[in-house]
């Protein structure tokens, strides 16, 4: 289960020679700290951490959601939500919202 205390953002000490899937742990303000569904319409975020298989983030690579992205939540129905990201607008499931981590501004 998600718990702020547990997760970090530290993305420039994620790549020493090898590219790992998380970076090292580093406190945050859990207030800052959400899941991509709860962000509000309009708002803007930062993709700290994907949560998921390997097919989850491979398709998130796809997109352009990796971490250290910025994205505008455009419209937020409830999880179901278009995003911006670079110019480029998508449709994202629940699912998948959930399990994107983002830090909001």
């Amino acid at each position: 289960m998600f718990s702020a205390q547990n997760y970090y953002v530290s993305w420039s000490d994620a790549c020493e020679g090898t590219c790992r899937s998380r970076a090292q742990p580093e406190r945050m303000e859990p207030a800052m700290m959400c899941r991509l569904r709860e962000c509000p319409s309009r708002s803007k975020a930062t993709i700290l951490f994907l949560e998921g298989g390997g097919s989850f983030r491979r398709r998130c690579i796809d997109m352009g959601l990796v971490p250290g992205a910025e994205l505008t939540v455009q419209v937020n129905f409830g999880g179901r939500m278009q995003v911006r990201s670079e110019g480029t607008s998508f449709a994202l499931g629940s699912g998948m919202a959930e399990k994107i981590i983002v830090m909001r501004e």
